[in-house]
Order: C-alpha cells, then sequence, then structure tokens
C-alpha cells in the first residue's frame, strides 16, 4: 500500500493513481499544483470555496509573472508534449469530465504564455457561474 492509497480526511482524491501531489515530480509548481488542486476538488468537497482558492492561487501567478517575471517551473525540466501528456493523464486519472476543468488543468500544467493562464482563468470563472446554477 502506498501513500495514494491513503486519505486523511475524505475520499475527494482517493482511487487515482496520478494525484495532484505527484504533479511536482514533473516540475508542476506550488502554485500551479494548489489551482488544479482546488479544481479537482470542487465538486467533492468544498465547492465554491474550492473555485474561489482556485482563482486566487491563479491571481497569485499573474502577480508573479507581472512582478517577478516568474514563468512556469514545469517548462524547466519538461517538453511542450510531455506536459501535454501529463494534463491528458492527470485529467483521465482523475475522471475529470467537465470541459472547463479540462481546459483550466491543462492551461495550468502546460503553461508557457500569460495569455494560458487568462485561459484557465476564464474556464474557472465557468465554474464559478456553473456553480452558482448547481
Amino acid at each position: 500500500m502506498g501513500a495514494n492509497d491513503i486519505q486523511i480526511g475524505g475520499t475527494h482524491y482517493k482511487g487515482s493513481d496520478l494525484q495532484v501531489w505527484d504533479l511536482g515530480r514533473y516540475g508542476v509548481g506550488f502554485l500551479e499544483g494548489s489551482a488544479v488542486k482546488y479544481i479537482t476538488r470542487w465538486r467533492k468537497k468544498n465547492g465554491r470555496e474550492d473555485i474561489e482558492k482556485a482563482l486566487h492561487y491563479i491571481e497569485k501567478i499573474k502577480e508573479e509573472y507581472r512582478i517577478n517575471g516568474y514563468r512556469n517551473p514545469a517548462r524547466n525540466v519538461s517538453q511542450d508534449w510531455e506536459l501535454g501528456q501529463l494534463a491528458a493523464r492527470f485529467i483521465q486519472a482523475n475522471q475529470i469530465e467537465d470541459d472547463d476543468e479540462q481546459v483550466a488543468i491543462t492551461a495550468l500544467i502546460c503553461w508557457s504564455r500569460m495569455q494560458d493562464i487568462y485561459t484557465a482563468e476564464d474556464a474557472v470563472c465557468v465554474l464559478l457561474r456553473k456553480n452558482e446554477i448547481l
């Protein structure tokens, strides 16, 4: 039994062989990984609050980019196609079926331009509107 087989508090990550914390092995940064975490679990845990937390991390990425020239740390260790495959594997392993969730997660894992972060932000804003309807 490995760490991915155990979850303390809840079941919102259980059952996936590629969990959010595993993304770090591929260079995905803390800010990006945290936003992905909240996008991945919002339906199973804290709803609107998790979506708002994802948006808060995205805002921090934008701020760090603007002020400090922050770049996607995953690009230091992985190629475009590797990050695309990682995003696809993560989405499949976590059974992410919603198109907007898929767009946001892919953009956060693979981003190279600020436009990619805005794409993620737009998709998460759509999730916020969906949450208000649910």
